[in-house]
């Protein structure tokens, strides 16, 4: 974005509810997102795979924002619609999606393995799971709730589809590795 495009923020997510995918990490682009989201006065669902989620939230809800974590394997999809369904009890709607889980999984044992001549079958796959799948799963559990005649979809520029179209396709069939991951998606 060049210098003339950039303005500042000033509480842009005031009572809208975020949900933020891949916020374990104390150091990681997801927990950054939700910080940034909590600043502006977002109430805050954070995810992770493992239970190190809930010493995020409470470092968001240290810093005065409204936080709330869970755990959840986003490659399976009744864990998905279980998560939803919890920030929906919890906080009652969700505005903002920040598809951001990927890259790695904690929870697995050892990394994935090699480079592309070298890589398996086997890693292949679990790679476009953790990067492109937990995007299609959690979008497609969230946006129908965003799309309602109260709300509307954003769909980013970078996307190849009609914004007046995002409800049906959002990105997910024309997405072609998991460098295409729905990153993310308001209301």
């Amino acid at each position: 974005m060049s210098p003339g495009r950039l303005r500042s923020m000033d509480a842009e997510a005031r009572d809208r509810v975020a949900l933020v995918t891949g916020a374990g990490s104390p150091t990681g682009i997801g927990f950054a997102s939700a910080s940034v989201l909590g600043r502006e006065g977002a109430r805050l669902a954070i995810t992770s795979t493992s239970e190190r989620i809930h010493d995020r939230a409470a470092e968001l809800t240290a810093l005065g924002y409204d936080a709330a974590g869970f755990v959840a394997d986003l490659t399976d999809r009744e864990q998905v619609r279980a998560l939803v369904d919890a920030v929906v009890e919890t906080f009652g709607r969700i505005d903002i999606l920040v598809n951001n889980a990927g890259m790695v999984n904690v929870a697995m044992d050892g990394p994935l393995g090699g480079d592309f001549i070298t890589l398996s079958d086997a890693d292949w796959d679990l790679d476009i799971s953790l990067n492109l799948q937990t995007a299609f799963n959690v979008s497609r559990a969230v946006v129908p709730g965003m799309t309602e005649p109260s709300g509307s979809v954003t769909v980013p520029k970078s996307c190849p589809v009609d914004e007046s179209d995002c409800a049906n396709r959002v990105c997910g069939a024309n997405a072609t590795s998991a460098s295409a991951k729905i990153p993310v998606i308001s209301r």
